[in-house]
């Protein structure tokens, strides 16, 4: 269910955030916020996810960005896995930032849970239960990836002195395919290459972190 304001519909004071609605009762809908979005609110959407359960308050807001301007400086960074971006300067000073990866600690209990959920009868309690957990341990698991590349993403673009930052594109497909057999190749895959692709396929870790850049740059 997704309710939309326009500025006529919402009222902002301070850190409180009020909606007008219709309602018998004529309670007030009015939210707290943790802080206040940047720009000019042009509307407010409230969003409940079902799955979740949870509600969602997103602002659309007129952010003006800085004009470019080509100050000589250049940084290239390449993203990966293991090491979540490397990046060499026009100066030539290189700089790695080694990758955090929850998912190695999350992926065997989501399994595990995964496993429990579909062995019991569909949309009983106990399958009901389950579903809930794993969805949890998801939720879990993709903050856990958007908090570190939020933080990341945020240093690189503050410490940076270049106002061209340059991105090789990931390709992801090709990086987490498995490798052609050969005589001098093992026909099994290696357990490393099993958690790339999953690092690579299930989250799109390293396309986000390319756009949570360029918008931070941005701005």
């Amino acid at each position: 269910m997704t309710l939309k304001y326009n500025q006529s519909g919402f009222n902002l004071k301070q850190n409180q955030l009020t909606l007008s609605h219709r309602h018998p009762t004529a309670l007030p809908l009015t939210f707290e916020l943790a802080y206040l979005p940047t720009g000019k609110i042009k509307q407010v959407e409230l969003y409940y996810d079902s799955r979740r359960k949870q509600w969602y308050v997103s602002f659309n807001c007129q952010v003006e960005g800085l004009e470019y301007h080509d100050n000589g400086l250049y940084q290239a960074f390449d993203t990966g896995i293991s090491n979540i971006v490397s990046a060499v300067n026009s100066q030539g000073k290189f700089l790695q930032i080694k990758n955090r990866r929850p998912e190695k600690y999350w992926r065997k209990k989501i399994a595990e849970v995964q496993s429990k959920r579909d062995r019991c009868k569909r949309f009983s309690r106990k399958w009901h239960r389950y579903n809930a957990k794993l969805y949890r341990m998801i939720r879990k698991l993709s903050n856990q990836l958007k908090d570190w590349q939020h933080k990341i993403s945020k240093v690189i673009v503050s410490n940076t002195k270049a106002n061209t930052l340059i991105f090789g594109r990931p390709k992801v497909k090709q990086m987490s395919q498995r490798p052609v057999k050969s005589q001098n190749l093992p026909s099994c895959v290696p357990k490393a290459s099993k958690t790339l692709h999953y690092s690579l396929q299930n989250t799109g870790s390293m396309s986000r972190f390319i756009e949570l850049v360029a918008y931070k740059t941005q701005k």
